[in-house]
């Protein structure tokens, strides 16, 4: 069946691999990207402003360390993420050391890096500043509670050093500082000092980024000028730059065919139509982008026994067998071919990977069984369970935006319609636009879409685990997979480690802690006419960064 058919029919009416912290212990050989073409010489954009027509964030904000995608080009990190391999690199740090015991990380800062709007150059009083607002904050981003809860004390030896004093040693650490994820961008001590954090009517506090702030409409829209000065990592090609937020995919579409955006992120079907109009698909380097569908249910009365059962037993998301029987009951293969033009790759175990750490081949071998599409199986967990025609089986399927993902809601609705055709199951859509409709504390019987390039140890801890938050509601509650994560947390030795992620991959694999879709591309369609190319990782969850490196077409 075609994708046209499962749109809106009776079908359809979601990086870096936790490398250890050891691995970083020294200066990384691999240099920062080099910088492009200076903005006096050959290079002359077709447009003077870029214009990218992108998924609408779920929420917006003026605070660094609650901006997401919207905030990115104006600020820099004290690590980024190498564009070719998704591994960390240096960048406002140009180098950092592990401490005796692996209790502390000293950071070496670049010298010479300016703050937009003339406000001096890069002290580690400003990264300071910095990691002294994320442990004032009360938001509940993972960037900002990793860090509150793991860095007990800094310490400033001199101007361009800085040294976090962790409570215990932590090999994931140097992710939450690097442009891997978001919430720990580098900004303006003194002006933080004077004005405070700001709110959605004013302006950031400045960053050190490529790209400068100049305004934003709520909802709609933020635009960039590049850096009046020779910025010390990468001159941009466009003098200017918008990011313009557009929920229906056929009106980002409409836009870039106009000519009213160059550059738009389109689901499968549209992609095709789009490069047959003469468009270019622009894909990124490191794959991790993958689709899958989270248990966001059953949260463990105490999270470090695996013995003390769930708050809500309840709902049938509690029952291995159910999470089985959803897991079987859905046509993979059909879903890729619909919905992601047969570019997905089988997730046999998320986030594991066979280039990543504690791979086990015998997922790969025994998934045909275990998760594989077999309605007859399917059918039989059910009734096992308790299910049938005088007790339906009833499910609470969330539809929320997924960035990256444009097909998101057509495959939500395609998997109910499995689970409803198949298993005769009640299935309810939910309709929702941010996450904190999922931080409800009822919201504890649902299943909800989720596309994200987050790293291994991002793909746990942010899905369901009690290492961050104690009481988060982001996922199916594991406490025996919760110690072994905690585990991984603590030891700097390679070996250990990998064996250690085997171990928690097998609890995941036999206890279905998700259903796993498809590692997916990275791709955004771009008019060739103004953008030539553009060279991103597309291994961070929020997809289009390293916006600087956006080419002018000659």
């Amino acid at each position: 069946m075609s994708h046209r058919g499962f749109r809106r029919s009776g079908w359809a009416l979601t990086a870096l691999s936790g490398g250890l912290l050891c691995l970083a212990c020294n200066t990384p050989t691999q240099p920062a990207p080099a910088p492009s073409a200076d903005p006096g010489g050959p290079v002359q954009p077709k447009v003077n402003r870029v214009v990218l027509s992108l998924d609408p964030q779920a929420t917006e904000s003026n605070m660094s360390i609650d901006g997401g995608l919207g905030l990115r080009p104006m600020y820099e990190t004290l690590l980024d993420v190498s564009l070719d391999t998704g591994k960390l690199v240096p960048m406002l740090a140009e180098s950092w050391s592990i401490g005796s015991g692996g209790n502390s990380i000293n950071f070496k800062l670049r010298k010479g890096v300016q703050f937009h709007g003339g406000r001096g150059e890069l002290t580690s009083k400003d990264v300071d500043a910095t990691y002294e607002a994320i442990a004032a904050s009360q938001l509940t981003g993972t960037t900002v509670t990793y860090v509150r809860t793991n860095v007990v004390r800094r310490e400033l030896p001199n101007d361009y050093e800085i040294t976090l004093h962790m409570k215990q040693p932590d090999s994931q650490f140097l992710e939450y500082v690097s442009s891997q994820t978001q919430g720990a961008y580098v900004i303006n001590a003194a002006q933080l000092a004077a004005e405070g954090q700001p709110n959605t009517a004013g302006k950031p506090i400045a960053g050190t980024g490529p790209y400068e702030f100049t305004t934003r409409e709520m909802n709609q829209f933020l635009r960039f000028k590049r850096t009046d000065y020779k910025h010390w990592r990468a001159i941009p090609e466009f003098p200017e730059m918008e990011i313009r937020w557009v929920r229906e995919p056929s009106t980002r579409m409409a836009s870039l065919l106009t000519g009213e955006s160059h550059l738009a992120a389109l689901p499968e079907d549209l992609m095709k139509d789009a490069e047959a109009r003469g468009m270019k698909a622009i894909r990124g380097k490191v794959s991790a982008f993958r689709a899958i569908l989270n248990f966001h249910c059953c949260l463990a009365k105490d999270p470090w026994d695996p013995n003390s059962g769930y708050v809500n037993p309840n709902t049938p998301l509690a029952d291995v067998r159910i999470r089985k029987a959803l897991n079987k009951a859905i046509n993979r293969d059909e879903l890729n071919k619909a919905f992601f033009g047969g570019k997905g790759e089988l997730i046999h175990n998320n986030p594991y990977h066979p280039t990543k750490p504690g791979w086990n081949p015998a997922w790969q071998q025994r998934y045909q069984e275990a998760y594989g599409y077999d309605l007859a199986a399917a059918k039989a967990l059910v009734a096992q369970a308790g299910y049938g025609p005088s007790n339906p089986l009833k499910l609470n399927l969330v539809i929320q935006p997924a960035r990256g993902l444009a097909a998101a809601a057509d495959v939500v609705e395609a998997v109910g319609s499995y689970w409803r055709n198949n298993l005769g199951a009640e299935v309810k859509l939910q309709t929702i636009t941010g996450t904190t409709e999922l931080r409800a504390p009822d919201a504890n019987d649902q299943i909800v879409m989720w596309a994200t390039s987050a790293s291994m140890w991002a793909g746990t801890a942010n899905y369901g685990t009690a290492l961050i938050e104690s009481n988060r509601i982001w996922g199916l509650g594991l406490p025996d997979a919760d110690l072994v994560l905690k585990d991984i947390a603590g030891t700097l030795d390679d070996k250990k480690a990998d064996e250690l992620w085997r171990k928690m991959g097998d609890i995941y694999f036999e206890k279905y802690k998700f259903i796993p879709l498809h590692y997916l591309p990275v791709e955004i369609a771009a008019n060739p006419q103004i953008v030539s190319d553009y060279v991103f990782p597309g291994s961070i969850s929020t997809n289009w960064t390293h916006l600087e490196y956006l080419k002018a077409a000659r």
